[in-house]
């Protein structure tokens, strides 16, 4: 009878499957953006036009920077005419932002419409997964939309800036999705090699 060589094959497929580095995708409209991340609506939809930095199931943390960062509607960073979160980011003074999340997401995503100053400027972006990337600001004055998708969970997200002198954009809208649960790579593996013994167990009750 000839041998049946599965296990080694599932292994390898194993191993390349938890080895495959994070991967961030990028969309400019919310609806793909939502299609990316699963469909439907995040489980964190927040308008931003007032409060504190404290937003419940998240946190939002500013280095470097005292300023008011919930201001009202005004023409420098608008987004969609009512309050908004402004982001400082300056690389000279080490400003950032970071947004802190309760529990795991994949997705997030905002509104921005930056100030006269910083129209097509880039913005770092790092996540605590280890995967950083970057996006551009509108090259004029306008409101446009990023989303970020990410095949490994994230808690936090952190902009930063590499222009020695202010960024500063708009941010509004902002929506996430949780994490969805999925099988441990343990169990994963478990599961994995279960199924070459099952097939052999039922061959020999065939046999």
């Amino acid at each position: 009878m000839k041998k049946i060589r599965l296990l080694p094959a599932l292994l390898l497929l194993l191993a390349a499957a938890l080895s495959l580095p994070a991967a961030i995708s990028l969309s400019t409209t919310r609806a793909d953006w939502r299609t990316a991340a699963g469909g439907g609506t995040g489980d964190i939809v927040d308008n931003l036009d007032s409060g504190t930095l404290d937003r419940g199931t998240y946190g939002i943390t500013v280095a470097n920077f005292t300023a008011p960062i919930f201001p009202g509607a005004n023409t420098s960073s608008s987004v969609d005419g009512t309050g908004y979160l402004t982001v400082p980011l300056n690389q000279t003074q080490s400003r950032s932002m970071t947004f802190t999340f309760a529990n795991s997401i994949s997705a997030f995503g905002f509104d921005l419409n930056p100030q006269n100053s910083s129209v097509g400027m880039s913005v770092n972006i790092a996540f605590n997964n280890g995967f950083s990337t970057s996006y551009t600001l509108p090259a004029t004055d306008v409101t446009e939309f990023r989303g970020f998708v990410s095949d490994t969970a994230f808690t936090s997200f952190t902009l930063t800036s590499s222009n020695p002198f202010p960024n500063v954009s708009g941010m509004d809208n902002v929506e996430a999705f949780s994490v969805v649960s999925v099988p441990e790579p343990s169990c994963a593996l478990l599961l994995l090699l279960g199924a070459p013994v099952w097939i052999l167990n039922r061959r020999k009750r065939v046999a």
